[in-house]
């Protein structure tokens, strides 16, 4: 039995088309040419949840970076357990994109460092 897959990325812009801007690199950006979705406002930088922003549900939570582990399973071809260390190792990428939260805020040309996720999975 063959398994269609859809990208969710089309199925929205069918529901709901929003115009996007060519991707350039971050200096040649300018925050003029960029529309932002309906009922967003644009804000100078993101919020950081328990310092910018309130928590829900209490605290933020600490985390002892010493026994922190991710564990990935379930229906993955690669199965693993990595702790911090492991994490820090792994290539990193940036990214500049904008930033719109269900809020109705947006920050444009947020600049994003980390890992793929394709990476880990």
């Amino acid at each position: 039995m063959a398994t269609q897959h859809t990208h969710l990325a089309s199925l929205i812009s069918r529901i709901h088309p929003i115009p996007y801007r060519k991707t350039m690199p971050p200096k040649e950006q300018s925050n003029k040419d960029k529309v932002l979705p309906p009922n967003q406002r644009s804000i100078k930088r993101l919020l950081r949840w328990g310092k910018d922003h309130p928590t829900i549900g209490g605290p933020v939570p600490k985390i002892d970076l010493k026994t922190w582990t991710l564990t990935i399973n379930g229906e993955v071809e690669n199965p693993q357990k990595l702790n911090w260390e492991d994490i820090q190792k792994l290539p990193k990428i940036e990214s500049t994109s904008d930033f719109h939260c269900v809020e109705t805020w947006s920050v444009l040309n947020c600049r994003w460092e980390g890992i793929k996720f394709t990476q880990i999975i």
